[in-house]
């Protein structure tokens, strides 16, 4: 299933607005204020459920190094939006009952000394492995310093692609929110409608409805699919 398009999500708000062409904001305004919508509710939704946007990687952690550039082709090869696990695991192969992922805990950066000093003799802390990680811009750094390769296993949000194509602006073709919660791509186009009624002050009150109700909807939704979880029916009979 696809996502709503540059182009498409345009389309959605010139019509809710009432305006078939691009006299009154041109089309570079246009694709700045797509852009603008597209990252309000990346945010809405990243710090709802980042877990609508998980992506995972694996890699093997140096020993002896305290921190690698995320940056770099062996890691992320960009810096991540967020971090949402780092764990790691005995071998190179995929977790598993003969491989169980140990997490590694956030710390603080200032605390890595006190973690480099302690013992390590492989102790656990609320089952898992006492290992602390700290991410620092486009660094990450472990605590203690392992003194063998580390099999890390990572669950993370990418950061947000434009929606404009560098080399063709007029390439309306690219997907708002990273192709993904494709169940809030029209959240994109409402967002973008009440922008472009900025410049007319906020005549349109259906526009200012729309997207309220879609941040009202995104939070509640996105909020929902997080916490769901099986419940218990109780039956009890009347006397």
């Amino acid at each position: 299933m696809a996502n709503y398009t540059r182009s498409e999500i345009i389309t959605i708000a010139k019509t809710l607005l009432d305006e078939s062409s691009d006299d009154f904001w041109s089309a570079s305004q246009q694709n700045d204020l797509a852009n603008m919508a597209n990252k309000k509710v990346y945010r809405i939704l990243t710090r709802v459920n980042p877990e609508l946007f998980l992506s995972t990687k694996s890699w093997t952690w140096p020993s002896g190094t305290e921190s690698i550039t995320l940056t770099a082709a062996d890691y992320f090869n960009e810096e991540p939006y967020k971090v949402l696990e780092v764990a790691e695991t005995e071998n190179n192969s995929a977790p598993g009952n003969g491989n169980l992922p140990h997490q590694r805990i956030p710390i603080r950066f200032t605390e890595r000394t006190k973690w480099h000093h302690q013992e390590w003799d492989h102790r656990k802390l609320a089952g898992t492995i006492s290992r602390g990680y700290v991410l620092q811009g486009d660094k990450m750094y472990v605590a203690p310093i392992p003194e063998s390769d580390q099999y890390i296993h990572v669950a993370w949000v990418p950061k947000l692609s434009t929606l404009i194509n560098p080399s063709d602006a007029t390439d309306g073709t690219i997907e708002v929110l990273n192709g993904k919660a494709e169940m809030f791509g029209d959240a994109v186009a409402y967002c973008l409608a009440y922008l472009m009624d900025a410049k007319q002050e906020g005549q349109n009150k259906h526009v200012t409805e729309l997207w309220y109700s879609a941040v009202k909807e995104m939070e509640g939704q996105a909020r929902t699919r997080q916490l769901q979880r099986p419940r218990r029916v109780v039956s009890r009979r009347s006397h």
